[in-house]
């Protein structure tokens, strides 16, 4: 069983690089995640959409 696990765990990494997508909207909730746990700064409300005043749920 442990075999089938650890030739499984290789098999993911081979082309893990091309299978991991960390684009512009994962970069901003990760600094907004590292802001509310470094500065305790709570959001009650989340992003901004592409219409003006309205937002996304935290």
């Amino acid at each position: 069983m442990t075999c089938v696990f650890v030739t499984a765990f290789f098999v993911r990494m081979i082309n893990f690089r091309e299978s991991v997508y960390f684009g512009y909207d994962e970069a901003r909730d990760a600094y907004e995640s590292q802001s509310i746990y470094k500065n305790l700064d709570l959001k009650v409300i989340g992003p901004p959409t592409a219409s003006s005043g309205l937002h996304h749920g935290p």
